[in-house]
């Protein structure tokens, strides 16, 4: 039996903008990977090289801007070759931006607590980058390193997502797979470090100019 995971979350960007982080290379490799080659139609090559682990997949269906199915597997792993798991990317527009879930379909057992420990990481880091490009939005910085919507596994992702943690030990499994812990660790802790200093020097500044506006309206 195969199992499956789900998690949601809310980003400060417009749809397309968030869709646009699903299909074009430049873009996805802002969050997740260091190398990507995109063809966003049913059919087209999925590949992303994470930390030299070669990701390759296919998008199997495409419904812009609100909906991206993917296979996802790696080159060279016979537990998880290519195509043999699915991850379903549904956006919804919402008043502050947009909610994407995400559901991977497909994993054996053990495999869905390494990625959605893997699925943590990446999603907090697009998250960061919306927040950064969107200094008007809530600063919710803690939200992005630990996602409240994380998804129990289960073999029917059709059923209420109950919130989890994933354990310490499958952080641990999934860098292993994905790259080196202790890379990931300091990079994540370095632009955890960088937004926050971003985002709040960018609503000083803000404060700032409109208290000078006030002032110079009001003299």
């Amino acid at each position: 039996m195969t199992e499956s995971f789900a998690t949601e979350l809310d980003l400060p960007a417009p749809i397309e903008e968030v869709f646009r982080h699903l299909t074009d290379p430049a873009a996805m490799i802002r969050w997740m990977g260091q190398h990507a080659t995109l063809q966003p139609v049913p059919g087209g090559v999925f590949e992303i090289d994470i930390n030299g682990v070669p990701v390759r997949g296919r998008y199997l269906e495409i419904d812009p801007p609100r909906r991206v199915l993917v296979s996802w597997g790696v080159a060279g792993n016979a537990g998880m070759p290519p195509g043999a798991t699915e991850v379903e990317f549904t956006l919804t527009p919402t008043p502050a931006g947009t909610r994407l879930r995400l559901v991977h379909r497909g994993l054996s057992a053990g495999q869905e607590e390494i990625h959605a420990a893997g699925w943590q990481h990446f999603l907090a880091r697009l998250m960061i980058f919306h927040a950064e490009q969107n200094v008007d939005a809530p600063l919710s910085l803690s939200s992005a390193m630990g996602l409240p919507a994380l998804a129990q596994a289960t073999a029917d992702d059709t059923a209420a997502p109950k919130a989890v943690a994933p354990p310490f030990w499958a952080g641990l499994k999934f860098f292993n797979v994905y790259g080196p812990n202790e890379y990931h660790k300091a990079r994540m802790a370095s632009v955890m470090t960088t937004s926050r200093s971003f985002i709040r020097a960018a609503r000083a500044d803000r404060t700032w100019r409109n208290s000078t506006e006030r002032t110079t309206v009001a003299g």
